[in-house]
């Protein structure tokens, strides 16, 4: 019996002893712990030191968290502007060094018109849009003469009014509104031509053509004043439209024509060329601000080059189209373009809320008589 209790009082000896040591042993972790997370700082700053000596972009200051942007169109799938926002979106987040992260979303995936995303980007929200100076215009009603009629004569003379003292107080106007348009409006978009299910020549001949355009205001006075009746139609339901005989024909640019496969309903491809068409890159104003300068730099200088790409991409897919049209066998329909430049010479007089001489003024920074 001693010994039983002898034995129990040489365990309870040990087991005090133990839970003494592991108090000691948790102080001395709690120390490593410490010294740990110096060994890091000096870890993470070394790694720092590396990146930047292999040439790494460091993240913007003051952006801990990746900013996403979404671009939203209704463009589609394979249109030039659609490839080169791809293009813009990887080479943002590949600057950026991941704090900002750019996605593309096409064919009317977020949204199915483009007032819709505009105002999206009015009351603050990530997105990005690629709108026309038309569609600007229920936020800068001046901003809709660069999409004119026949108001250019080739397509470098968009970038010429875009970086224009003119085109300069129309970004500033816009930043006012609320938006922040990244490349001035320089993008050329494409020439504007018609698919059509019966041939004209002239305002006379395409009078009555039920035709679809953007919900636009410019669209419908220069359509009307083409002759034709002017059809406010989303871009993704004009193909079923055509086909159904809601309208007649569409206006576009021929890559977006093609890609949305309207020469599979319409045989005749007119040649209108109504507008040289420009169009921008635009976000929340907002938003723009809340980003580092780093990050501003990267987004508007990206933007240019998109411009650019876009351009070079619409000229050589335009020329690409035409001829896989023609081979298709639809019939190119050549029009008497001083008649209907004629007729689009009253459009001005419907949008009397444009500043006075401004529509004069943008004609001759065209000339090259004004800057």
């Amino acid at each position: 019996m001693k010994k039983k209790l002898v034995s129990v009082l040489l365990c309870t000896t040990m087991l005090i002893g133990m839970l003494a040591g592991c108090g000691n042993s948790s102080a001395d972790t709690s120390s490593t712990k410490e010294t740990g997370t110096e060994t890091g700082s000096e870890s993470k700053e070394t790694s720092s030191a590396e990146n930047e000596t292999e040439g790494t972009e460091s993240v913007p200051e003051g952006n801990d968290e990746t900013v996403v942007l979404k671009i939203a169109t209704i463009l589609t799938t394979g249109e030039p502007a659609v490839n080169q926002m791809e293009a813009f979106a990887q080479r943002v987040n590949e600057r950026s060094n991941g704090s900002l992260e750019v996605q593309v979303y096409a064919n009317s995936e977020l949204y199915s018109n483009a007032q819709d995303i505009m105002e999206t980007i009015v009351r603050g929200g990530n997105v990005i849009a690629f709108a026309d100076p038309a569609q600007m215009a229920d936020y800068v009603p001046d901003y809709a003469i660069m999409n004119y009629p026949y108001i250019y004569n080739s397509p470098e003379d968009i970038k010429t009014v875009g970086l224009s003292s003119w085109g300069q107080e129309m970004v500033d106007a816009a930043a006012e509104k609320g938006i922040r348009v990244l490349d001035s409006m320089t993008t050329y978009f494409g020439t504007r031509q018609t698919i059509s299910k019966k041939a004209f020549t002239n305002p006379e001949e395409m009078k009555g053509l039920k035709c679809r355009v953007p919900t636009t205001p410019l669209w419908v006075e220069t359509l009307t004043a083409m002759g034709a009746n002017p059809t406010t139609i989303a871009f993704s339901e004009v193909y079923s439209a055509l086909q159904q005989g809601v309208c007649d024909g569409a206006e576009n640019p021929l890559p977006s024509i093609y890609a949305a496969k309207l020469q599979e309903v319409c045989d005749y491809v007119v040649m209108t060329g109504h507008m040289i068409a420009p169009g921008g890159l635009e976000m929340s104003e907002e938003v723009f601000q809340s980003l580092s300068e780093e990050q501003r730099t990267i987004l508007t200088e990206e933007a240019m080059a998109f411009a650019e790409g876009t351009k070079e991409e619409v000229l050589s897919m335009e020329e690409e189209v035409l001829q896989k049209m023609k081979d298709e066998g639809k019939e190119i329909v050549e029009v008497d373009i001083d008649a209907f430049k004629e007729a689009c010479e009253s459009v001005q007089e419907k949008f009397p809320e444009w500043t006075d001489g401004a529509y004069e003024r943008v004609k001759n920074i065209v000339a090259g008589t004004e800057n």
